[in-house]
Formats: C-alpha cells, structure tokens, sequence
C-alpha cells in the first residue's frame, strides 16, 4: 500500500504538470509574457543538453547489455527488442534535438515541442523501467541489481542531463523507478524487499534537487530578462541622448548662419559710416 501510494502520488505529479504545460490551451491558461519566456528558455536548455544526456544513456544501455551477456544472465529473447527499442527512441530524441537547435524557424510553438519531448521522454524511461526485468534471468538478483544501478544512475542524471524543462525532468526520473519501486514492495526475497525503502529514500532525495535546480534556473532566467530590459533602456537612452546631441549641433550652426548675416552686414554699414565721417 505505501509503494501504491508513492507511485500513485509521482504520477499525478506526472499528469498534472502534463496537462497544465501542455495540454492545455494557451488562451485558457493565458500564461503572462514572463512565464512563457521562461517555458521556451527551458525547452531551449533541455534541447542543448539532450544530445549528450541520451548518447550517454544509450552508451549505458549497451554496455549493460553486454555485460549481462557476457555475465551469461542475459534473457535474450526480450533483451534484444529492448536495446533495439531504446535506441530508437534515442535516436528519435536525437534527431528532434538536432532539427531544433538547427532550425531556429520552427521554435515558435514551444508548447509542440515540449509534447514532443515529453512523450519521448515517457518511453525512454518506461524502457529503463523495466530493464531490469527485460534485460535478466529470471530470479538473478545480482543482474537485476546491477541493472538497477544503471537504471538509478540514469534516472538521476536526467534531473541535470534532461534540462531545466520540469515535466520532462520528472517523467525521465519517476518512470524508470516506479517499476522496480512496485516489483520490491511485493517481492518474495527480504533483501529485494528492503531494497524498496533504498529505492523510496533515492526518489525523495534526488528528487527534491528537481524544484532546487527549477528556482534557481527560473531566477537566473528572471536575471536574464532583467539585464535584457536594462540594456534596452541604456541603449534607448543613449539613441535619445545622440538625437539630443545632434538636434543641438544642428540648432547652433543654424543660430550662428542665422547670426552672422545681420552681423555682417552690421559691421558693413558701420564700416560706410565711418568711411565717410573720416571723408567729411
């Protein structure tokens, strides 16, 4: 009942935060300006961190494939669709990074993109999920905790490795865990059953760096837009002040043309005055 419970509350974590960022529709949630930049800065920082995160999980997926198989508790049978399926799915999220950061024109529908990578997401970490189970023999403990080491190490890599964006975070760290989470809390083995309360303890642990690392990247974000506007307001200000500057220079030169013609002549008719006093 308590791993129930756990599950069932990281889910709905899941769901909500699905439904609310994407969803949704932008003219029902009508989300201000700010909020919405920060969404695309976190789409922007998943996509370039992406591609190294999941060559990095890909790399893993096959070593431990191959581990296992030279450890000779390799269930083939399930093992080899398995790697084939994650490296598609890696693959697939490889190649949207790639068109996003490359293509500039078609990030204007965030909120795409985010469904995007977030359903990716969801089956890289349900293949992790049961990886411990696809990968071993029945009933190998020391496989499938070595599978679950793997499997741990990734699910708390993505808390860095998967961006700032938060659902995409959260499903890539609660959907590889939940499985074994369920399979330890009803297992027959005593040591697989304490390795439920492990497994508790490294979900809330790890997991609460995700909303750590969410208020700090929102911050620095907010900082962000804040120097942005301040440059903007230097740089108006500074156009403001050169108009002032010019419309000056233009006022004194068309004061001094305009003073000089009644001067001249003046000085002209002064001149003739004097001329002909010192003639008389």
């Amino acid at each position: 009942m308590d791993s129930a419970a756990a599950s069932g509350l990281v889910w709905i974590n899941i769901i909500i935060s699905f439904k609310v960022e994407i969803l949704l529709p932008a003219r029902s949630l009508a989300l201000p300006r700010a909020i919405s930049d920060d969404r695309r800065s976190e789409i922007d920082a998943h996509f370039g961190l992406a591609i190294s995160s999941v060559a990095a999980a890909l790399t893993g997926a096959i070593l431990t494939t191959v581990i296992i198989g030279w450890a000779g508790a390799l269930r083939t049978s399930t093992a080899l669709p398995w790697l084939g399926i994650m490296l598609g799915m890696g693959a697939l999220h490889i190649g949207a990074a790639l068109v996003y950061r490359r293509a500039p024109q078609w990030r204007a529908n965030w909120r795409l993109w985010a469904a995007l990578t977030s359903a990716i997401t969801l089956f890289e970490g349900l293949g992790w999920g049961v990886a411990p189970f696809a990968l071993t023999a029945a009933g190998d403990l020391a496989a499938i905790f070595l599978v679950m080491l793997v499997t741990f190490c990734v699910s708390a890599g993505s808390v860095i490795g998967y961006g700032r964006y938060l659902p995409t975070r959260v499903i890539a760290f609660v959907a590889p865990t939940t499985p074994y989470l369920f399979y330890s809390a009803f297992a027959s083995s005593r040591i697989v059953r304490g390795s439920f309360f492990l497994t508790l303890l490294f979900l809330v642990a790890i997991g609460h760096l995700g909303p750590t690392a969410d208020r700090g990247f929102r911050r620095e974000a907010s900082m962000r837009r804040r120097n942005a506007r301040l440059a903007l307001d230097l740089r108006r200000q500074k156009d403001r002040a050169e108009h002032a500057n010019l419309a000056k220079s233009r006022f004194l030169a068309a004061a001094s043309h305009d003073l000089r013609q009644p001067i001249h002549a003046l000085v002209a008719r002064v001149t003739r005055i004097v001329g002909r006093a010192s003639l008389a």
